[in-house]
């Protein structure tokens, strides 16, 4: 992890970066506004990795799938679900099939029980909706 840089990260995965020079706040934790992910540069850490790694899903991989022609999902408890649980998975996946970092599970335990929580506000009738794999991650 020496060897990687959030800037280098940027450019390997195609996304503008701003590292602070946009007068905003919050560079700190990261954040996306108009697809520029904006991440202060620092030391490349697993935590960090990760928190990175799922702005990148959000401005490559989740906003192209919300944005399409398909219909949005039924209920906004539902689309949060799937959403913590599908840039947890991805920012993992990556770290490790890509970059050969594996991501302790406890970095994303505030987002599991996030999921838990919400998966009590789904309404019996849209539990088709959100996947057993979604419930097992959780777990």
């Amino acid at each position: 992890m020496r060897d990687l840089t959030y800037a280098g990260l940027a450019d390997r995965y195609g996304v503008e970066l701003c590292t602070g020079g946009c007068g905003d706040r919050g560079h700190s934790a990261g954040f996306l506004r108009g697809g520029r992910v904006h991440f202060r540069d620092r030391r490349v850490t697993r935590s960090g990795l990760r928190l990175f790694l799922m702005l990148v899903h959000d401005a490559r991989i989740w906003r192209p799938l919300t944005h399409s022609d398909r219909p949005p999902p039924r209920r906004k408890a539902t689309s949060r679900v799937r959403w913590l649980h599908h840039r947890n998975v991805w920012a993992s996946g990556v770290a490790l099939r890509d970059l050969g970092v594996r991501l302790p599970r406890k970095l994303s335990a505030a987002d599991r029980a996030a999921v838990r929580y919400l998966l009590t506000k789904v309404p019996p009738e849209d539990d088709w909706f959100v996947p057993p794999r979604i419930h097992r991650w959780a777990r």
